[in-house]
C-alpha cells in the first residue's frame, strides 16, 4: 500500500480515465478489477488488471481487454502499454493475442519484469 498499490487508496485521484470492477451477486463481491492510467502523453497504461482464478476462461478477461482498448482509443490515446510478470503466463498469452509487443524498456514496477506496448 505504501508503494506500487498506493494509487488504490484514492483511485479517483489517479484513474481519471476510469477504474472498474467486475462484480457478482448483485454488486456484493468483486471478482476482478481493471483501469487506465495515463503513462505519458499519447500513451495510456492498463493497470490493476486482476481476475479471480474461478472467473478466468469465461470471456471476462476478453471483455475487460476489449473495454480498455476501446476506451483508450475513444479517449484519443495513440498507444496502450502494460507491465506484467513472467509467471503470469495466461495473461501474457492474452496480451500477445491482442497484439501487444514486448518492449526492451525496463518496467517501472518492481514486481514486474516485462513491459508491452501496442499501437491503437
Amino acid at each position: 500500500p505504501n508503494a506500487t498499490d498506493s494509487d488504490l487508496d484514492q483511485p479517483e485521484d489517479f484513474y481519471r480515465n476510469g477504474f472498474f470492477g467486475v462484480f457478482k451477486n448483485e454488486l456484493k463481491e468483486i471478482v476482478g478489477t481493471f483501469g487506465l492510467l495515463e503513462y505519458k502523453e499519447g500513451i495510456v497504461e492498463i493497470r490493476k488488471m486482476y481476475l479471480l482464478k474461478a472467473y478466468r476462461r469465461k470471456g471476462i478477461g476478453k471483455f475487460m481487454m476489449d473495454f480498455l482498448m476501446r476506451n483508450a482509443k475513444e479517449m484519443g490515446y495513440d498507444e496502450i502499454m502494460l507491465e506484467t510478470a513472467s509467471p503470469l503466463k495466461e495473461a501474457i498469452v492474452m496480451y500477445e493475442k491482442y497484439g501487444f509487443e514486448l518492449s526492451k524498456e525496463d518496467p517501472h514496477t518492481s514486481r514486474c519484469d516485462r513491459m508491452y506496448f501496442k499501437k491503437l
